[in-house]
């Protein structure tokens, strides 16, 4: 029975361990992704990027408009 309680005990540890690591793994694939996504299709797509309004700068309304 203690080799079992050992066992389950190493593993558990394991996880405890290998978790955040896991975690973080697996946000680097995904800002990786977005990465590549952003590669294929610039902001100057219209279809995929912020296109033409990236560059629009709002200018005040006068009073009289």
């Amino acid at each position: 029975m203690d080799t079992v309680l050992g066992c389950l005990a190493v593993l558990a540890m394991m996880a405890v361990v290998l978790a955040p690591a896991l975690v973080g793994l697996r946000h680097d694939r995904v800002v990786d992704r977005l990465l590549r996504e952003a590669r294929r299709h610039p902001p100057s797509d219209p279809t995929h990027g912020l296109g033409p309004r990236l560059n629009h700068v709002p200018r005040p309304h006068a009073p009289g408009d």
